[in-house]
């Protein structure tokens, strides 16, 4: 198993919830979402599992998107990419 960058993130009206995409392979399998959260940042991290047949997995990364639930709104807090260290780009929903 191994944590995965998170590329960006949107979130819900209520603040409520963040979606976070990733870039992971075709067979990665999701095994597990952390969540450590503070008065001024919330820091997430995705684990995946690597399945590859054969041994062999072509060189794509495909974007997935996995719903984080918070405690509080997130507000003005900043969300890191626990793999990285460093902030994540939030992005805005589709209307």
């Amino acid at each position: 198993m191994q944590s995965v960058g998170i590329g960006s993130y949107q979130v819900s009206d209520d603040g409520l919830r963040l979606t976070v995409e990733v870039s992971v392979g075709a067979e990665d399998a999701f095994t597990a979402v952390h969540v450590d959260q503070d008065p001024s940042q919330v820091q997430v991290e995705i684990e995946v599992e690597f399945l590859v047949a054969g041994g062999y997995q072509p060189a794509i990364g495909y974007a997935r998107l996995i719903d984080v639930d918070l405690d509080e709104p997130l507000g003005d807090r900043t969300v890191i990419s626990t793999r990285s260290g460093e902030p994540v780009q939030r992005v805005e929903a589709d209307s």
